[in-house]
């Protein structure tokens, strides 16, 4: 045990699980921990998770949940995040993250705590605790009493274990040990070692969409210790207190939509007929481990890419320049597209279904957007395209009805605005007169129609044929604006095709 003791703390050789040399008899394989392919049949964590040493004349041993060598081995995966139970200090009651770093310290104090001397952790019966009710098939029952045994014992918390089998997510409580981190730290703990001031680290914990624990809760983990200190340095580098707080909310949004998406991917592409709460919280388990690491550096990815892209359309006078500032309001074509009927057509399908008409217009929306046009955001039933050229960003207007009008007689028709003019790019949006004129004119346009201001069809008259419709008055527009619908000069314009409709007037 000491020896198992000793690697832990030490992190181990490279890829060697802790107890690979636990047994010294001769003729015993020992194991190399391996973390399984998540093509393989069956759930992620599968008995070959370990492997004998190459050329070993036996076949390895089995593993067993517990560390504790004098248990007789199952014929059950090693859970691999939940850690040996031994005892810790007391978790703060009612704590809703489950963390790893936490659990690595053993089953929590109070009246639920139930240790023998030798740190074995006595049996709970869960069925008198009434955890296992509802539960008709036996293979179902035996699966989650084995998790909520595994839970309990790498220290998930009997309140903590009730809650979830009261709000049926038991199954994915494995993944939030996984996700977790230990809550060792106050905000005023972090505050104090990152060199922030408390409002100003509470206010950017805020804008991220997050929780805002009292100063003097232990919520906080090691890193957010490291993300203080990050923000520390963007300060001291000159970058404006303020600035940073309008970032924290972009990101803070576009996180959550980023997680949002990852977890109904991998849920959906990890759940199979069949499965008991056990089978598909390991197997998550097991994902998120393997997953996880790769998303930064994608996401990194991503980040250079567009920076690199945007910096490409940026004018930078000399003006600018010997100011020392950068442009405020520039020229811009903004467009608005949206769905005719969506709202309707929620009331005739199911979220699911609606969902799907939504994702296909944002995939036709950043399909058809090449650079420098590009998608500022969609929104459901719409979507907004921006771009420094009349021209380009009228003729992926027409892609996108084009588009739409190729997916077949199902999908709502699409119309579309698009005016020109001075707006201010903030924060990754758009605001100013085009903005809210193109808005407006999207109200008036006909289905499978673009619809244009002057200013527009003046920049662009030589690459479109043009009909104008007349002077209309717009909300929010003191004067009656003159509106034209723009057409490809050769027909059709670019999208993907699809066979079997027949293409709506345009």
């Amino acid at each position: 045990m000491a020896r198992i003791l000793l690697a832990r703390r030490r992190g181990g050789p490279g890829g060697l699980h802790p107890h690979a040399a636990h047994d010294r008899r001769p003729q015993r394989a020992a194991r190399e921990r391996r973390r399984s392919s998540l093509s393989r049949p069956g759930h992620a964590l599968a008995s070959d998770l370990g492997r004998a040493r190459p050329g070993h004349p036996r076949e390895p041993r089995r593993a067993s949940i517990r560390a504790d060598a004098r248990h007789a081995p199952r014929d059950v995966p090693r859970i691999r995040p939940f850690p040996a139970p031994r005892r810790a200090a007391p978790v703060r009651p009612g704590a809703h993250g489950l963390h790893r770093g936490h659990r690595a310290l053993g089953h929590p104090g109070g009246a639920d705590a139930r240790a023998s001397p030798g740190g074995r952790i006595a049996d709970v019966d869960f069925e008198s605790e009434g955890l296992l009710e509802g539960l008709e098939d036996e293979r179902a029952r035996k699966d989650r009493l084995r998790l909520l045994t595994e839970l309990y014992e790498a220290g998930v918390s009997l309140d903590e274990l009730r809650r979830a089998v009261a709000e049926e997510r038991v199954a994915l409580l494995p993944v939030e040990i996984e996700l977790g981190g230990e809550q060792k730290y106050t905000g005023r703990e972090v505050a104090e070692r990152s060199g922030l001031g408390i409002e100003f680290l509470m206010r950017q914990r805020q804008a991220l969409g997050l929780s805002r624990p009292p100063p003097t809760e232990r919520a906080w983990t090691e890193d957010d210790l490291q993300a203080a200190i990050q923000i520390k340095k963007f300060l001291d580098a000159g970058l404006p207190q303020e600035g940073l707080l309008e970032v924290a909310r972009v990101v803070g949004e576009s996180m959550a939509r980023i997680a949002d998406a990852t977890r109904e991917l991998v849920g959906r592409a990890l759940a199979r007929p069949g499965d008991t709460e056990r089978d598909l919280g390991l197997r998550l388990a097991d994902a998120t481990s393997v997953l996880l690491p790769m998303i930064g550096p994608r996401m990194e990815y991503v980040y250079r890419v567009h920076l690199r892209e945007q910096l490409r359309n940026v004018v930078l006078s000399q003006e600018n320049v010997a100011a020392g500032e950068l442009p405020g309001s520039q020229e811009i074509t903004v467009c608005f597209a949206d769905l005719v009927g969506f709202t309707k057509l929620g009331e005739a399908l199911p979220p699911e279904e609606l969902g799907r008409v939504a994702g296909q217009l944002s995939e036709f929306a950043l399909g058809i957007a090449e650079p420098p046009v590009r998608v500022v955001k969609t929104i459901g039933d719409a979507a907004m395209l921006a771009g420094p050229e009349p021209a380009g960003v009228v003729s992926a207007a027409l892609g996108l009805v084009e588009a739409t009008e190729g997916a077949g007689e199902d999908f709502p028709s699409i119309r579309s605005g698009v005016a020109f003019g001075n707006a201010l790019e903030h924060a990754g949006d758009w605001y100013g007169w085009p903005v809210n004129v193109a808005s407006r004119v999207t109200g008036v346009a006909r289905p499978g129609s673009v619809v244009t201001t002057r200013e527009v069809h003046d920049a662009a008259e030589e690459q479109f044929r043009w009909t104008p419709i007349g002077r209309r008055k717009l909300k929010g527009v003191r004067e009656p604006v003159p509106l034209f619908r723009a057409r490809l000069r050769d027909g059709p314009s670019r999208g993907p095709a699809a066979p079997g409709r027949r293409r709506r007037s345009s």
